[in-house]
């Protein structure tokens, strides 16, 4: 039975530390087992780690796969995601514009996209990546603010994806398209309980010819992470700050085998991601020099800085 709770290293991360602890102070040493953080793996034996390995762990919700249609086309699958809290996160790469995302997890939507340094935003049913204006490029004289009617419509059964029939119409209106390049985009759900354990997931290719990778995972445990100073409203005033006692925050990684926080992934103040990490500067690793951590809305990590 796995276990989701705070653990505490004596390094950066895992994969650099040589001990893990239940407490800050490094008091209480962690049971035996193994600890997993991103796509690294490694067993705790009798207060050392014993092996790291690079893993793609299975399980009945984590999954991965090209979508590739050479028509317009809309993709569903249903996710277990299990009984265990933190976040639900959707990732999606489209290699070309026209491209949605969307989700519904315990009867509420998200239409909410990270995308960068940015959240997308819409009224709409999805966010959809693509141009403004509204001429889609590889989709040519075909605008965005326009109905689908009659689009073929796959669904996800044993992890395989097959068409069903038709579905629509599906209305894209121009206050749901953002022009966000091929970037890699999120929906973050935040998982409170360990009862409601399905999402539906939708991703619409609304240009033929689209390209897209797109992810759907388990409950992710976020990444903890400490800061030692309230929110400072510049990098300066932080630089010229004292630390503090150290506060935790929890994060969210766009790139979950990356072992550091990095810029553009997502800060939360508790560990199921309900509540964005407040904006402005924060002092991350005391020293000399001193780093800073720069927050953005909605918790976005825009940089992580040396003092000068």
């Amino acid at each position: 039975m796995a276990l989701s709770t705070n653990f505490f290293y004596d390094g950066a991360n895992l994969q650099s530390s040589t001990k893990i602890f239940l407490d800050k102070l490094g008091l209480i040493p962690a049971p035996n087992g193994f600890y997993k953080e991103g796509g690294i793996v490694r067993e705790y034996l009798n207060g050392a780690f014993v092996s790291t390995d690079d893993c793609d762990c299975p399980n009945n919700c984590d999954y991965i796969a090209e979508l590739t249609d050479d028509t317009i086309a809309v993709y569903d699958a249903n996710f277990n995601v299990g009984s265990s809290t933190g976040a639900i996160v959707l990732r999606a790469t489209p290699n070309n514009k026209n491209f949605g995302m969307s989700a519904t997890y315990n009867s509420t939507a998200y239409k909410n996209v990270y995308v960068g340094a940015n959240m997308l935003t819409t009224v709409g049913d999805f966010v959809i990546w693509g141009e403004i204006p509204v001429i889609i490029e590889n989709c040519p004289n075909q605008t965005i603010a326009r109905s689908y009617s009659n689009v073929p419509n796959y669904v996800m059964s044993a992890n395989v994806f097959n068409i069903v029939g038709s579905i629509g119409p599906i209305i894209a209106n121009t206050n749901q398209v953002f022009d966000t390049s091929f970037v890699l985009g999120m929906i973050i759900i935040p998982k409170t309980s360990a009862v409601i354990n399905g999402v539906d997931v939708r991703w619409y290719g609304l240009c033929p010819n689209f390209d897209a990778t797109i992810e759907g995972n388990c409950v992710e445990s976020l990444t903890s992470f400490e800061v030692f100073s309230d929110a400072y409203e510049t990098e300066d005033d932080a630089c010229k700050g004292s630390p503090s006692s150290a506060t935790n925050f929890y994060c969210v990684k766009r790139n979950p085998s990356e072992p550091n926080i990095m810029s553009y992934d997502v800060a939360f103040v508790d560990p199921n991601a309900v509540t964005p990490m407040p904006a402005g500067y924060y002092i991350y690793q005391g020293g000399s020099p001193k780093n800073i951590i720069r927050i953005g809305n909605d918790g976005i990590i825009l940089s992580i800085t040396e003092c000068k």
